[in-house]
């Protein structure tokens, strides 16, 4: 949590020094789901990682595109249920342009908390006290999808699961 404030409060403030290097963004996925699936103690038996057009090498910030997987991905195993799926889907087919969809079965968000998810500090109506978590995670998502010239787009409503995706200019 304290990195990713020091992380959240670099960009903000427009210090953050962005360390490119190339590295395959199917590892990073797979790695990503294997340390949270450690770390919450928690396996999703129904998960899938679809890459179109094979694995992709990318020449991007590794740390930042670990937080928004990272972010993305462990908001599903923590605010769904164990026995739900979990998709990703990255797509890279508009020219110059990574598309990281992350799909989730849970209850789906609400229109108007959608907005307010995004704000510091702010947890959806779903999070207690049971479940770890300060409201970081999607306002770095959304700072750094913007820093890298981008975006975040949320597609959900209460009952349907939620899908979450980023764009990037690559």
């Amino acid at each position: 949590i304290i990195s990713d404030a020091v992380v959240l409060n670099a960009i903000e403030n427009k210090k953050y020094e962005n360390v490119i290097e190339k590295f395959s963004l199917k590892d990073l996925i797979n790695d990503t789901i294997v340390i949270i699936e450690t770390r919450l103690n928690q396996i999703r038996e129904s998960k899938s990682v679809t890459i179109y057009s094979g694995d992709i090498e990318l020449m991007q910030s590794r740390e930042l595109i670990f937080l928004i997987v990272y972010h993305l991905l462990e908001n599903v195993y923590k605010y769904t249920p164990e026995k739900s799926g979990l998709q990703v889907v990255v797509k890279s087919e508009i020219k110059n342009t990574l598309e990281i969809t992350v799909i989730d079965e849970g209850s789906g968000i609400d229109s108007l908390e959608q907005v307010d998810i995004l704000k510091k500090f702010v947890r959806g109506t779903s999070a207690n006290e049971k479940i770890m978590g300060v409201g970081i995670g999607l306002t770095l998502v959304k700072a750094i999808s913007t820093f890298l010239g981008g975006g975040l787009e949320i597609q959900s409503a209460k009952g349907t699961g939620s899908k979450f995706i980023v764009t990037i200019p690559v």
